[in-house]
Formats: C-alpha cells, structure tokens, sequence
C-alpha cells in the first residue's frame, strides 16, 4: 500500500525526503549535549551495627527503629532493608518529583541522630551515605625528593584548597597513603629509678598535658 501511495504522489515523497536529509544534520548540529551528562542519584543508604547480635533481633531494634524514623520524612519514595547478624542496611529512594536532595538528605542526618538514643547501647552508628553517585574523575601522584611525608601532607592539603577555589565541580577530594605522625618518648630506665618515679607518672603527665579544656 505504501509502494502504491509512493508511485501515486511523487511530488510529496520527494519533499518529504528533502525535509528528512535537512532536518536531520540540524537537529544532530542543534540538540543540546554533553560528554559527561549529570546524572542525579537518588539514593541513600543507611547503616547501623552491634557486633553478634541475631539478625532477628537486629530486625526488632535496629531496623524498624530506623525505618519508622525514616517514614517521617515525606520525600522518601521507597524504603528497602536487609537484616544481618550484627548488620542492618537501609535503602531509601527519593521520589522523581523533588530536585533539592541537600535538604532532604540533611534532614536524612538529622534524623538519625535523634534516633540514636533509642537504639540499645552498644549499637555503632546509624551511618548516613548520601555519595553514593560520586565518581572519581582524577587520581593525583604527588612526589617530593627530599621532603618527608608531614612536608607533603601539608602541600597536598594546600592543593586541595586550591582545587576547592578554583575549580568547578570538584565536592570532594580525598586523600590516600597519609601517614600519621608519631612522637616516640624513650626513657632512661636507670635516671627513673634514681628519682623514685615510674614510666607510669610519664605517661600521665603527658596525657594531662594534651587535654584541651572548655575555654568557659
């Protein structure tokens, strides 16, 4: 039918086909694009833990404790747990109608925290992961011949600044193979014993010397 419909209107097909061939390369030049596309993840999970304990009981007061919290909140979409021994994870899915997910994943945290006091003591956490659609675009190698690690963290953090200032786009940059500083204190075991002290009395002494009191 089509072939006859062709045959019997030349003059449209032909300008149909025109139509085709320009509309096309203009509409390939015209569409709005990117390379990277953003995407919006719309997804959060929760964590909480308290090592040994059964799944079921896991179930009975950790989980419903945080999905109960997590049902007040009225952007939640979808609300998916699993629970371990010792483990429960909470899934939440945010529906399509909300674009401000900030605010939905700070009230996300703030109600977490008010739950804590109703979870048995002992539990670790609940632990809010709202980065769950960060990808790391860049790895940097930073390398110093003659500066020590100290020397290079404190650069690195320099950059990290910079990054932060002047480049769009960054959220977050994370640092790996930093090593923690360390004083080691050796003690003349036979000069204590001459001043009647025990490397204990040491050992206090420097601990009451880092606390930090309230300024109040």
């Amino acid at each position: 039918m089509l072939t006859r419909f062709a045959l019997a209107n030349p003059m449209l097909v032909l300008a149909l086909v025109l139509i085709a061939m320009i509309a096309g390369p203009l509409s390939f030049l015209t569409h709005p694009s990117r390379e990277d596309p953003k995407i919006t993840i719309r997804q959060a999970s929760v964590q909480a833990q308290f090592p040994g304990m059964p799944a079921l009981k896991v179930e009975q007061l950790l989980t419903t404790a945080l999905e109960e919290k997590i049902r007040e909140i009225p952007e939640v979409d979808e609300i998916k747990s699993t629970s371990s021994t010792g483990q429960a994870l909470i899934s939440i899915t945010v529906g399509g109608d909300f674009t401000d997910l900030n605010s939905i994943w700070t009230t996300l945290r703030d109600k977490m925290e008010e739950v804590k006091s109703s979870l048995p003591s002992g539990t670790k956490g609940p632990f809010v992961d709202t980065d769950r659609g960060d990808v790391a675009m860049a790895t940097i190698a930073l390398t110093a011949d003659g500066f020590d690690n100290a020397e290079m963290h404190v650069t690195a953090k320099e950059l990290r600044r910079k990054l932060y200032a002047r480049v769009p786009g960054v959220r977050k940059v994370t640092f790996f193979g930093v090593l923690e500083q360390q004083v080691h204190i050796e003690f003349d075991v036979v000069r204590l014993s001459q001043l009647g002290m025990e490397g204990r009395e040491i050992v206090d002494a420097i601990q009451n010397q880092n606390v930090i009191q309230p300024g109040g």
